[in-house]
């Protein structure tokens, strides 16, 4: 009997470690949220498959869509995905709100001087000419506590517009256009790739995205750090595809390569996307490497007028290590 007993022990210890061996033979899985193209490169980084020389190997990818930061950071808080774009009041909320140990990993978009910033539109003819006039109007946002939406309440609150003085929309950004043309909101943000939609002899911008915190890093991708450190191998390889795949769309000599994919992911045409990779788009770091000291910006900003109620050092919670790591592999090759 215990000679049994020992033998299914035995035969249980090599199942369960040959169980383990598979296990960590197999490809990790990285679940990325993004949140709009072609503004979020991770919405189509991962479609040109001669940039990925990792991917199926040591990770599998699934790029997934969100209304903006705020369900992107509880998608992340919850281990729904393992990579997510967030607005830098989210990045606030999740270390110190949700309590989820996270590192920002990787820039996104970046708000600089000389690239394309926002606007905040309204009818030239219509009843708002300064930002004290937005009290009791109605405003479009993508989802509240974004990015987007947040400069624009950081902007509002110093000219003594609160929260409650306004009615927040919750509207896709491809429907902006026509709810602003149509009168059913009286502002909204409008991106790059929807402004054409709209008769600028109509409409104005009432501010731009800058002016709530200056040049800032607008959206970051965070990571959990647990997952970082048990997958350390197989994340390396990751970022390394991700720093490939980020130089390759923005070096301009593959422009017309890169436009092409833009063009089949969003089903948009050349001329609606003719502002991507120019300075009338989003400015991106080469590298995709996070700047603390811009994200602190924006940190700073809402802090300032109280959307963040107090203070918070960015610095803590910036990881350009893996960025780094991906740029020494790629640059000894």
């Amino acid at each position: 009997m215990l000679r049994q007993l020992l033998s299914g022990m035995t035969l249980a210890a090599v199942l369960a470690s040959t169980s383990v061996a598979y296990a960590q033979q197999q490809p990790i899985k990285m679940r990325v949220g993004w949140n709009q193209s072609p503004g979020h490169l991770a919405s189509v980084l991962f479609l040109n498959k001669d940039n990925l020389k990792h991917a199926g190997k040591s990770y599998v990818v699934e790029t997934i869509r969100f209304r903006g930061s705020t369900p992107a950071m509880q998608a992340l808080a919850a281990g729904e995905v393992e990579m997510a774009a967030l607005g830098s009041t989210s990045v606030y909320l999740l270390v110190k709100k949700a309590n989820t140990d996270a590192r920002i990993v990787a820039d996104v978009i970046q708000d600089k001087e000389g690239w394309w910033s926002s606007p905040y539109l309204v009818a030239i003819d219509g009843p708002i000419k300064k930002p004290e006039d937005v009290k009791g109007k109605r405003v479009g946002t993508n989802a509240i506590g974004s990015a987007g939406d947040t400069s624009m309440r950081v902007v509002l609150r110093r000219h003594g517009v609160t929260d409650k003085d306004f009615n927040s929309i919750e509207v896709q950004f491809g429907n902006m256009p026509a709810m602003l043309t149509e009168g059913k909101i009286d502002m909204s943000i409008m991106l790059p790739q929807y402004i054409k939609q709209m008769d600028m002899k109509k409409f104005r911008p009432l501010f731009v995205h800058r002016e709530a915190a200056g040049e800032q890093q607008t959206v970051s991708m965070m990571m959990r750090k647990d997952f970082l450190e048990k997958n350390k191998a197989a994340v390396e390889d990751f970022f390394e595809d991700y720093v490939r795949a980020t130089r390759w769309f923005l070096d301009p000599a593959n422009r017309e390569a890169a436009m092409k994919i833009f063009m089949d992911f969003t089903k948009q045409s050349r001329e609606s996307l003719d502002y991507v990779l120019t300075k009338n788009d989003y400015y991106r770091d080469p590298n995709a490497r996070p700047d603390a000291v811009r994200v602190q910006n924006s940190v700073n900003g809402s802090i300032e007028v109280g959307v963040i109620p107090e203070k918070f050092d960015v610095k803590p919670y910036v990881d350009a290590s893996w960025v780094d790591q991906a740029i020494k592999r790629l640059d000894k090759k």
